[in-house]
């Protein structure tokens, strides 16, 4: 993409909210330091907010010269605003939010002031306000959206950024998850990852997944959590039908019960900082507790060490759009939302959540989880703290321009911030513990005295021109003095090649095999003409030779080596060399498939 100059305004909510004028000041000295990392000649910024956030900024010497103060009569009506934070308050923020009312035309007029002074280009802000996108949408300008990504520590934190808004109203929810390719599909699992914890003593997310949890029932009673989530929150507001916890629970409860559940409701450990918050969480956590010993009650404050084995062990995950419901997801939990989630990509968790009420199961097919989970940790939800985080960002302010549709920007999104596995690398980072292979179905397994790796799922699908079939898993050759695997191909059962995929990085297995330097990581899809995969045969193809490998029910089991003449090699292969992106050259395509023709003449005679 070539480099632009873009003119940035940083909008730091400047409105008092929640009985506070800092509520925003830390994600503004975020904003500012993400964007101090780019280069001045290609991002150019000034960020405006009330006078208290910026007398905070003005304390880096740096970013004196880049801050817009408000006027004396803006910050006359900034400060008078700031009251106590009731549901009558919580209206008026809710209409800023929505574009309506008078503080939504103040903030406007702010802004047509301040575009007087600086000619921006594009808006970045926190969370949402709608004077903002009124303002901008009369201007042709774009608009991008930061905030926090549905994971919070012990998983790995991380954010996003949208051209359209936040949580519910974020642009890439529209998106069909059916056109991301499915060879680039990976289990659910596969993001945990280690703790966020620097603390080598603390236990991964996978150690806790493995903790038996504690709870008033006997072992094996089938149990659901329900998280609960602040009054005052946005996610509640403006993304659910309900208005307070207790209605949550109102909803959930009689019918959870009902379906032969235990019930576990745990309150939001913000709930005592906002008192409005409080109150109606008390109300709620009284309703639940009416049901005796049908609900238990955990407290808001209970360590990760102690909910997560909780959560691990649930038949589901419930919540009006939390994050703990994406959290079960990555947990191989159903995780069921009765809002808008902004990780509901295509809506189909709170399709099957509907669902879940009336039968007690959860009819989501676990390939649509790992879809949706793949896309959302692979292209949209960025690491927080990652080194590539300005990187992606600053691709993503290069190409925004205003409107774009759901489609276009989330290419951009796979454009500019494929993270691929760099969430789970970044954690591991953090400490010196080793990933244990258990982000796998199986164990590894030896295919042969040079070759290793294991085959993770060989999966079937039928369609209207035939019979699609996809393998997912990972191969390596064994010792340092063979060439990698630089090519995964299918051929049938008459030795055409149906379909090749390139390999790709999986750190999971290069933290159990430090050896492993280089992309071992495959999924191949192939179109055969009907649902008999006898003889289709999976093809390694190294710098010098093809490996076939025959597909049986339930595995593979290994074939002949053949080499590859040299016309036909794919040339100077090394470790890092980058693979194919479609197809190898023609040349090798012939070779490959003479070899396995005669293969195919010479078992038909001794058959």
């Amino acid at each position: 993409m070539p480099s632009v100059h873009k003119r940035v305004l940083i909008f730091v909510e400047p409105h008092p909210l929640r009985n506070s004028f800092t509520e925003f000041l830390d994600v503004g000295k975020f904003m500012a330091g993400l964007l101090s990392r780019m280069d001045s000649t290609e991002i150019e910024w000034r960020l405006f907010s009330n006078e208290i956030v910026l007398a905070e900024l003005r304390k880096n010497s740096d970013y004196v010269e880049k801050l817009i103060t408000p006027t004396e009569d803006e910050s006359a009506f900034i400060s008078s605003s700031l009251s106590e934070w009731t549901d009558d308050e919580i209206g008026r923020r809710t209409l800023l939010v929505q574009g309506e009312g008078e503080l939504s035309e103040f903030y406007r007029k702010t802004l047509e002031r301040i575009r007087g002074e600086y000619q921006f280009d594009l808006i970045l802000l926190w969370s949402e306000n709608g004077a903002v996108r009124r303002f901008a949408a009369a201007l042709d300008l774009p608009v991008l959206h930061l905030e926090l990504g549905p994971t919070r520590s012990p998983f790995p934190e991380t954010l996003y950024i949208d051209c359209r808004g936040t949580n519910g109203s974020a642009s890439f929810l529209s998106i069909d998850l059916d056109t991301y390719p499915s060879e680039k599909v990976l289990p659910a699992a596969t993001w945990l990852g280690l703790s966020a914890a620097a603390d080598e003593e603390k236990p991964s997310v996978l150690e806790l997944q493995a903790t038996s949890p504690v709870l008033p029932w006997e072992t094996g009673q089938p149990y659901v959590v329900v998280a609960l989530q602040l009054a005052d929150d946005l996610n509640t507001i403006c993304h659910s039908e309900f208005t307070t916890p207790k209605e949550f629970l109102q909803f959930l409860l009689p019918r959870l019960i009902g379906l032969g559940f235990k019930v576990v409701v745990k309150g939001h450990p913000g709930a005592p900082v906002r008192p409005i918050n409080l109150v109606y969480e008390i109300e709620a956590l009284n309703y639940a507790r009416e049901f005796d010993d049908d609900v238990a009650v955990l407290e808001r404050t209970l360590p990760a060490t102690q909910f997560i084995p909780i959560l691990s062990g649930a038949v589901a995950v419930c919540s009006i759009n939390s994050s703990v419901s994406f959290e079960a997801l990555l947990l191989g939990v159903p995780g069921l939302v009765y809002g808008t989630a902004v990780y509901d990509i295509g809506y189909h968790l709170k399709k099957a959540s509907q669902e879940f009420l009336d039968t007690g199961k959860w009819t989501l097919d676990p390939e649509r989880v790992n879809r949706l989970v793949t896309v959302l940790c692979r292209h949209i939800l960025l690491p927080k703290n990652s080194e590539s985080l300005s990187r992606s960002v600053r691709g993503i302010i290069q190409g925004t321009t205003a409107g774009l549709t759901p489609v276009e920007y989330t290419n951009l999104l796979i454009a500019s911030s494929s993270q691929g596995y760099s969430i789970i690398d970044e954690e591991i980072g953090k400490t010196d513990t080793k990933l244990k292979l258990i982000t796998l179905p199986k164990e590894v397994g030896i295919l042969d005295s040079t070759y290793m790796g294991h085959v993770d799922q060989i999966k079937g699908e039928s369609l209207p021109t035939g019979y699609r079939l996809l393998i997912r898993g990972w191969v390596a050759r064994r010792g340092n003095g063979h060439s990698p695997i630089r090519l995964v191909a299918v051929s049938d059962a008459k030795g055409e090649i149906l379909g090749y995929a390139d390999l790709f990085d999986r750190p999971d297995v290069r933290k159990v095999h430090p050896s492993i330097n280089y992309p071992v990581g495959f999924g191949a899809t192939a179109l055969l003409s009907s649902a008999e995969i006898r003889g289709t045969r999976l093809l390694f193809i190294t710098e010098g030779e093809v490996v076939t490998w025959n597909l049986e029910e339930g595995g593979i089991a290994p074939s002949s080596v053949f080499p590859l003449p040299k016309k036909g090699r794919l040339g100077n292969a090394s470790p890092t060399a980058e693979p194919y992106p479609i197809a190898p050259p023609r040349s090798l395509v012939s070779e490959i498939n003479k070899v396995l023709r005669k293969l195919n003449a010479s078992r038909m005679k001794r058959g």
